[in-house]
């Protein structure tokens, strides 16, 4: 029995047991450099902004270098409830049944929102050689997709161009936030439209129906950022993780939604003026569990 055990012990020793093989390292030459690309999975970037009390807010950014497609429903998004003196709206940002992606109605086939390179990063703020993090947001390097939403009130940006006296001949002007009277608003905003006139240049945010996002032009990136400070965040940072301080983008204390649409639509078609041209059109979506068409 002794001589079996040693005789089976022998075979898988000699079965399992690989040859080694060594290899001297050597060094690879650029010109054998440059025919290789990649990019990390996960990049780490960070970098200063002077604020404009002229403190400086230290960020870090982390990055997944990724494409997601997504169709996504959420029924309600609220976010900054809390008391905002002179401010009739309960939140910074109330938005129900917002849709990402929609139905194509030709086809029926699913077009999906796209998100390349999402990222969250953190905002620090030091005093007293105490770090604390002031902001946080997530955002996307690049976004494309339909975004419908009926809206209640909106603290962000708020990018569209307007027509205004629906003549080609005329430069559109640019869309503003505005409140209930009128008054253009970037905080708990109601209305969207030209300031100054909201009986016949501006409707309800939660009449706009579907926005079509996109960040690809000169439009700044996409992005939801909750801040304790009125902050100045980057937009797009070099491969050196420096920033361009022209695009550095103004957030306000609380909740905050960047929407860059890179759209053009005319007065009338903003109010709803049947058969007048313009992109701002309900687009068909569904509702994944409930099986649910508008």
């Amino acid at each position: 029995m002794e001589k079996l055990l040693l005789k089976s012990l022998a075979l898988v020793v000699s079965v399992t047991v690989a040859p080694i093989a060594f290899a001297e390292l050597v060094p690879v030459e650029d010109s054998d450099l440059a025919n290789y690309s990649g990019q990390a999975m996960i990049g780490i970037d960070e970098y200063q902004v002077v604020q404009d009390n002229a403190s400086t807010t230290d960020f870090m950014r982390i990055t997944l270098g990724s494409t997601i497609e997504t169709n996504t429903t959420i029924d309600n998004l609220e976010l900054g409830t809390y008391d905002r003196a002179g401010y009739s709206a309960a939140s910074d940002i109330d938005i129900d049944d917002l849709r990402l992606g929609h139905i194509d109605a030709d086809t029926g086939e699913f077009v999906p929102f796209v998100i390349e390179d999402p990222y969250m990063e953190f905002a620090f703020s030091e005093t007293n050689s105490v770090r604390d993090v002031v902001g946080i947001r997530i955002g996307a390097g690049k976004a494309t997709g339909s975004f419908t939403a009926n809206i209640n009130s909106l603290t962000g940006n708020f990018e569209m161009l307007i027509d205004h006296d629906n003549d080609v001949n005329t430069a559109p002007v640019a869309a503003q936030l505005l409140d209930s009277s009128g008054a253009a608003t970037n905080i708990r905003a109601t209305n969207v439209g030209v300031a100054g006139d909201c009986s016949t240049n501006c409707i309800s945010l939660n009449n706009l129906a579907t926005l079509n996002i996109d960040d690809s032009g000169s439009s700044s990136d996409m992005f939801l950022s909750y801040q304790n400070i009125d902050l100045k965040w980057a937009s797009t940072l070099n491969d050196t993780s420096t920033i361009d301080t022209s695009t550095l983008i103004n957030t306000t204390q609380g909740a905050f939604i960047n929407l860059p649409t890179n759209m053009t639509t005319t007065t009338d078609a903003l109010i709803g003026i049947s058969g007048q041209n313009g992109n701002i059109l309900p687009t068909r979506y569904t509702d994944a569990a409930l099986g649910l068409f508008p």
